[in-house]
């Protein structure tokens, strides 16, 4: 029998093992805080990208015809997680417009939509302090996962405590370091957003009438404008025509129905796309108007010169009955005619204007008179002089019944007035009458709240 000889197997040694372990430990120490932070800069980037999607989920991207779910349900979410889970209004049903999800793979957990850091998005919304618009930010509170809102559900607009992220203190504040604020926090409008626009109208109707013969503007208060949203197939505005008339909309696409109050000239139907912060202004040429058979209505005239009679017309016939100073006088011409009222035995001309479809008053010859009208409700205003439909003063720009912070400041102003005209604000939701007083002269101011 023959045996090998083997050498010797010769192992580590403790030193060397030592020094093995120290080599790696420093590696590690090395590898790991670059890994952190590679993966730390990687779910920044990820956030990043997040805000901006939710940003565009809600105002949508007008330009390209994407409206968000302010276009598709008339306002601001309540909550973030309105832009995945249908909301439901007070009576339990969801929400007309919403064409949800908003956002693909959104991270829920506990009814908290989370940032890649695993912590919740901040959502902040307020109404400006004056004019239409709101400041909106989504905040996303970084590796540190600390913020200056305190609020216990910061996906909820409403619940937001702290600084607003286009004030100073917040970027000064070290709990704030590393949030990502989505569009930017740079300068006091950095935030500021707008999603309402302006469809401003001007119809023009052909009158048949021997002595017209031509297109004229259309009389007030003969046709009814109704504005509706194809997205949430509600009925937005509904308001009697006066040259002129603009009408305050969410961003998005409407039908625009006009329809006279009697069959004496044709409707319109027309389908238009209201852009943010701009005004759509269309005019409408219709036909079928004969003034000469329109109902009469009763014009009450009011000379308010102190040495100067009047005398009234229908077209180019005088209607019975001249006005002497400080006289009151009842009149019928028909509908949509052209009245003028001018100096009694001179061609001086004191007034013009069309008839309504409807009584209307007149006063001439007193002082100048101008309205403003302050608006710190949160709807439509309407504003009568003399019973007939002087315009609108627009809400401030929607946001959500919840979130709301403080009250928009709307105003608008109403020149070529008269001391003495009677004004009425109303409710466009209801006509429930607001506010009801007599201009003076000079400059008049009403603030509605």
């Amino acid at each position: 029998m023959v045996w090998a000889r083997c050498e010797d197997v010769r192992g580590f040694t403790l030193l060397e093992v030592i020094i093995v372990l120290a080599i790696l430990s420093v590696l590690l120490g090395i590898i790991a805080p670059m890994g952190y932070q590679l993966l730390t800069a990687e779910r920044a980037r990820a956030a990043e990208e997040e805000l901006r999607g939710l940003y565009t989920a809600i105002v949508g991207n007008p330009e390209t015809g994407r409206f968000g779910y302010v276009g598709d349900v008339g306002k601001y979410p309540a909550s973030l997680l309105d832009l995945v889970i249908a909301p439901k209004d007070s009576t339990g049903a969801p929400l007309p417009g919403w064409k949800g999800p908003y956002v693909k793979n959104p991270r829920i957990e506990n009814t908290s939509y989370l940032d890649p850091f695993g912590r919740p998005y901040e959502y902040f919304l307020k109404p400006l302090a004056s004019g239409a618009g709101n400041m909106l930010a989504i905040i996303g509170r970084g590796a540190d996962g600390v913020s200056t809102n305190t609020a216990p559900a910061p996906n909820v607009a409403a619940g937001y405590v702290g600084p607003s992220p286009a004030e100073a203190p917040y970027a000064g504040d070290p709990r704030n370091a590393d949030n990502a604020v989505f569009p930017g926090a740079g300068g006091s409008d950095g935030l500021n957003v707008v999603v309402s626009g302006t469809l401003a109208l001007n119809i023009l109707n052909f009158d048949a009438n021997p002595e017209v013969s031509a297109f004229i503007p259309a009389c007030p208060q003969l046709f009814t404008v109704t504005a509706t949203s194809l997205a949430r197939g509600a009925v937005e505005a509904a308001l009697s025509y006066v040259q002129g008339l603009q009408i305050d909309l969410v961003q998005g696409q409407y039908r625009v129905t006009i329809v006279p109050q009697a069959r004496i000239t044709v409707s319109a139907t027309e389908t238009l796309t209201v852009l943010p912060a701009g005004t759509l202004t269309r005019t409408l040429n219709l036909t079928g108007l004969d003034s000469s058979g329109t109902p009469p209505f009763n014009l009450t005239v009011k000379n308010g010169f102190a040495a100067t009679d009047l005398e009234v017309f229908e077209f180019g016939d005088e209607l019975s009955g001249s006005l002497k100073p400080g006289e009151t006088r009842v009149y019928t011409p028909r509908a949509c005619a052209q009245i003028s009222i001018r100096q009694k035995g001179k061609p001086v001309l004191v007034d013009q204007f069309v008839m309504p479809y409807g009584p209307a008053t007149r006063l001439v010859g007193a002082s100048a008179a101008s309205l403003t009208v302050v608006s710190r409700v949160e709807q439509r205003l309407r504003i009568f002089r003399n019973q007939v439909l002087l315009g609108t003063v627009p809400r401030g720009d929607v946001h959500d019944d919840e979130g709301e912070v403080n009250a928009h400041v709307k105003t608008k102003t109403f020149p070529d007035l008269t001391a003495g005209d009677t004004i009425e604000v109303r409710s466009d939701r209801d006509l429930t009458l607001l506010r009801s007083f007599v201009l003076t002269a000079g400059n008049n101011t009403a603030t509605v709240q």
